[in-house]
């Protein structure tokens, strides 16, 4: 499995955060997600490369060739902590298909979109928010979804620290706030959609906001105090309390949102039926495999399943309003 990373230009306060927290995840993924590069087994070489340069050896095709799977990922399942199951997914499909896999990183959900919408990708593990917004676009088709505890479904937790005597949103007014990434549903529409229902905007409701591209830093920087409040992925959370009690010991969720449709694994619109119909049925029967059973295990997924795209009408319509908002002359 091959590996193409790299970074582009971000926020002073987005490269603050990164420095004083040294996650692993910077030397390992620059999209904001949670997949690994570094597994349980003795890892194959890995080739890392610019963002910048071009995606692929010189003269290839930019379209899907079926002659490798490249696969890209924003979607956030789970914790860092799993990025060696990550990395399993990606062997696992390879082995599978029969075709060599390749993982394209980038630092957002928006270039991830793009490479979808430039056909420069077979697969991708994308962001709710984001599925909703590239779905709009024509640039993309659902292959399948994850079930976790039960459902296809998540939600959009508001947390704080527990001590600091904040019980809901109208504390955090005033207040220093994270958001995760502009396309992410739980770490940023939702918490929108939440103040705009208010009649409120991020830049009224509080003192300052950043952007910490990851879910994992946002429940970090609350943590350490650097921001009284943040918007996070369930899943993420929910995962943390588990393989990391100490680090979400003094926290409290203060608001959870309605249901939402989980991260969807989805294709470009235009990728040939034959492979597309290959990949989903790989995902479709990963839990009655045994080596498959093993990796979902490890990920807290159940299994993968068909879904409607109607799963996504509730993000979709908070979507347009905040849309609809942002377009209004000021």
């Amino acid at each position: 499995m091959k590996v193409l990373s790299g970074r582009k230009g971000l926020p002073v306060e987005t490269v603050f955060l990164r420095r004083l927290f040294s996650l692993p995840l910077l030397a390992v993924l620059a999209v904001c997600c949670l997949l690994p590069l570094a597994g349980c087994d003795e890892p194959r070489e890995v080739k890392k490369i610019s963002l910048a340069e071009k995606v692929g050896p010189e003269g290839e095709p930019d379209g899907p060739t079926g002659k490798k799977l490249r696969i890209a990922v924003s979607a956030i399942i789970s914790p860092r902590e799993t990025f060696a199951s990550y990395q399993d997914m990606l062997r696992y499909l390879e082995k599978k298909a029969g075709i060599p896999a390749e993982l394209i990183q980038r630092e957002t959900y928006q270039e991830v979109n793009e490479l979808i919408g430039s056909r420069k990708l077979e697969m991708a593990f994308i962001c709710t928010g984001a599925y909703v917004e590239g779905k709009e676009r024509q640039d993309m088709e659902l292959l399948a979804a994850p079930v976790v505890n039960g459902e296809p479904v998540y939600y959009s937790y508001i947390i704080v620290d527990g001590r600091s005597g904040i019980d809901g949103m109208e504390g955090l007014r005033g207040k220093s706030f994270a958001f995760t990434d502009p396309l992410s549903n739980t770490g940023c529409l939702a918490p929108r959609y939440l103040l705009l229902q208010q009649n409120e905007t991020p830049e009224h409701y509080f003192r300052k906001t950043i952007f910490t591209n990851n879910h994992d830093r946002s429940v970090e920087a609350v943590a350490k105090g650097l921001v009284d409040g943040a918007a996070v992925d369930s899943l993420v959370y929910d995962a943390l309390a588990e393989s990391n009690p100490q680090l979400v010991a003094h926290l409290k969720i203060i608001d959870r949102s309605p249901p939402f449709g989980i991260p969807p694994v989805v294709v470009p619109r235009e990728l040939p039926y034959g492979l597309k119909e290959q990949l989903r049925e790989i995902l479709l029967a990963m839990h009655q495999d045994p080596e498959g059973r093993e990796i979902l295990h490890t990920l807290k997924i159940d299994r993968f399943v068909r879904v409607e795209d109607a799963l996504y009408d509730r993000v979709r319509e908070m979507y347009r309003k905040v849309r609809a908002y942002d377009l209004q002359p000021r």
